[in-house]
């Protein structure tokens, strides 16, 4: 891949309202982000992904609190806060008292 091509280039993101296209949009936003392409060869990921909530949602009556843009920013949000070496039990805390807020309103 040729970096240079890229530099200051304007890109089109598809899918930014799914998991890997929402993260792809929040990090873009970070000041002095940087895309690096892996072109090794990569299984397809639809042979990995397992993850299904039926199961909590119909056995233990479970729902989704937060939408999932509010879900990758917190997440986001707390690894930028452990990187800049902030108090990472009071942000831990933090977080979860607004995960807790969300719930209650729900």
């Amino acid at each position: 891949m040729n970096r240079q091509f890229w530099r200051g280039k304007r890109v089109f993101i598809t899918g930014h309202t799914g998991f890997k296209g929402g993260w792809l949009v929040l990090c873009s936003q970070l000041p002095h982000a940087a895309w690096q392409c892996d072109t090794s060869p990569q299984p397809h990921e639809a042979n990995t992904l397992k993850l299904d909530n039926s199961k909590a949602y119909t056995r233990l009556g479970w729902r989704p609190r937060w939408q999932l843009q509010t879900t990758l920013a917190m997440t986001l949000s707390w690894h930028q806060a452990w990187k800049q070496g902030a108090d990472m039990a009071a942000t831990s805390v933090q977080q979860i008292q607004e995960y807790e807020a969300a719930a209650e309103q729900t």
